[in-house]
């Protein structure tokens, strides 16, 4: 079982990383993998859910756009904390806009993360790729942490 999802994971990861275009079911098929290796090692202690709209699903996403998100969460939120956690990724709409939370109930928001490496590139990147009308927000919450990334959809041909 670990074998499949980290051949899945890999093969994914791998593909992705030389893509310069993907889709949001794509993503949200390497999220799963890699979380599903993350529950192996963490075992309990991680319960998690990836929620796409379907509708969704076929949308133009920037390829690993929302894994060093998630990574961050297992890492400084749901790692160091004792008994683990939740972690939920919704892909939802919102009119002509696609909302992407990822949010945990871990050991919760630092200030001095705000201005974190991962972020910063996150920020960066999709500035570059939406041309500024893409948005980054992080919400404290009781517990935990949620990171929330707005994205224009591409308009109909």
């Amino acid at each position: 079982m670990m074998l499949e999802h980290f051949i899945a994971y890999l093969r994914a990861s791998l593909a992705a990383s030389r893509a310069t275009q993907g889709t949001v079911a794509q993503e949200a098929k390497l999220l799963r993998d890699y979380l599903a290796l993350i529950r192996i090692r963490m075992g309990e202690r991680l319960h998690y859910m990836v929620d796409v709209d379907p509708e969704l699903e076929t949308m133009p996403l920037a390829p690993m756009l929302l894994q060093p998100v998630v990574e961050n969460a297992i890492k400084h939120g749901l790692e160091p904390k004792i008994e683990g956690g939740r972690l939920l990724v919704r892909l939802e709409r919102r009119g002509a806009r696609m909302l992407a939370t990822i949010e945990d109930d871990g050991m919760g928001f630092r200030p001095s993360a705000g201005a974190g490496v991962g972020l910063s590139n996150l920020r960066e990147g999709l500035a570059v790729l939406y041309d500024g009308d893409a948005h980054v927000r992080i919400e404290e919450r009781s517990p935990g942490t949620a990171v929330l990334i707005d994205l224009p959809l591409p308009r109909p041909s």
